[in-house]
């Protein structure tokens, strides 16, 4: 069984004047966590980031790190506000330190190129372009797009050097990905 609280503002109490910041956002996982504790539910709270960036994402997480510090598993998405590419951030006790580059699209994501992740909107047109038409050449895509064949071309070469994209026969596609077992 799952529990999803979306948003823990929702559900954690008021501050009484006596505790700091830290110790009540401490106080209040440990409340939810004592909820679960003995029974078989998984728990996820949803909460929000702050609007500004930093390069740890963990202090991207509103309140202080006593919301990260007292969770099993942190989860922080990172997306520009209707880009399809982003970023999803994972850490915790019982689970390998991730950094996966993803494509959301409407409800789902999937894995997608770092080099979408942290490119330009332009980039990821460029890239939808070849993964619908491709093979394709920068000029067809600039028509496609309305772009220079020149500003493209130099696109599609940051793709590439990333290994989001290779030259093929009529031009140039998604890279395909396939993992051999030994």
């Amino acid at each position: 069984m799952l529990v999803a609280i979306d948003t823990l503002g929702k559900v954690r109490g008021a501050s009484d004047g006596r505790r700091n910041a830290y110790e009540v956002d401490v106080a209040a996982m440990n409340e939810l966590q004592n909820l679960f504790r003995d029974r078989a539910v998984g728990l996820v709270i949803v909460h929000h980031a702050r609007k500004e960036s930093s390069d740890d994402f963990l202090a991207s997480v509103s309140g202080t790190y006593g919301i990260t510090g007292s969770v099993d598993t942190i989860v922080v998405v990172r997306r520009k506000r209707n880009e399809a590419f982003g970023t999803i951030h994972v850490t915790g006790r019982d689970v390998a330190d991730e950094e996966i580059s993803a494509r959301f699209d409407e409800l789902a994501w999937t894995a997608a190129p770092a080099a979408l992740a942290e490119g330009t909107f332009e980039r990821s047109e460029i890239y939808r372009v070849i993964e619908e038409h491709g093979p394709i050449f920068p000029k067809a895509i600039g028509d496609l797009l309305g772009l220079e064949r020149t500003s493209v071309a130099h696109m599609v070469n940051t793709l590439v050097a990333k290994g989001a994209v290779v030259r093929a026969t009529g031009g140039y596609e998604v890279a395909r990905v396939s993992v051999d077992d030994e």
